[in-house]
């Protein structure tokens, strides 16, 4: 795994992340993948951004 985390002001942050392939837009002939974000804000936020400094 290697999740990601976009902060803006310790106040609402983006979890999750895009990967850039051909399997994360349903074009690979194989297998393909979804990526998901949450969006989030307030105390949960605070406490993604603690935990990322923690790391």
């Amino acid at each position: 795994m290697h999740n990601k985390t976009m902060m803006v002001d310790n106040q609402v942050a983006i979890i999750g992340g895009r990967n850039i392939a051909d399997e994360y837009f349903g074009l690979s002939g194989g297998g393909n993948f979804r990526d998901m974000e949450l969006l989030v804000g307030g105390p949960v936020a605070r406490k993604s951004s603690q935990v990322f400094d923690a790391c």
